[in-house]
């Protein structure tokens, strides 16, 4: 015998409110990747890209990509195009030599031009929800080669 389910038989849920949990809940831990601002050493425009923990149970390493762009202009407007890209396996979270992924790209000349790093952390054997992370913008007197 089947039976069916009637309307006035089934209780009102207590609320019908969307319940919201921080990601730190959900995943146990909370971090982000972070840019510093690019900078030119020996005629070549780079940054520095790493990542920091926020809270929570995290990993001790993950590998960080860290892509070089500079901005691109033309008729039709201006767009950063990556210039180069550099990934570090293996890194505890903070800055620091050891700690980040550093791209390079030669200059061509004195121009100034518009320069950020994004950032791209994959946490150790952990779930990767999130994209790409733009760093600060900075106007370098180096135009890519």
């Amino acid at each position: 015998m089947v039976s069916t389910a009637h309307a006035e038989n089934v209780s009102e849920p207590v609320s019908t409110e969307p319940v919201i949990t921080p990601l730190v809940s959900w995943w146990g831990c909370d971090w982000h990747g972070q840019a510093d601002y690019p900078h030119v050493t020996n005629n070549e425009a780079s940054v520095h890209g790493y990542w920091v923990k926020d809270g929570g149970d995290c990993p001790a390493t993950g590998t960080v990509t860290v892509e070089l762009q500079a901005l691109g202009c033309s008729q039709f407007g201006c767009t950063w195009i990556t210039q180069e890209t550099d990934r570090a396996p293996d890194v505890k979270p903070g800055s620091g030599t050891g700690r980040w992924a550093t791209p390079h790209k030669a200059c061509a000349n004195n121009n100034s031009t518009g320069w950020r790093g994004r950032v791209d952390t994959a946490l150790k054997d952990f779930y990767d929800p999130f994209g790409w992370e733009d760093g600060p913008a900075k106007d370098l007197n180096c135009s890519p080669a």
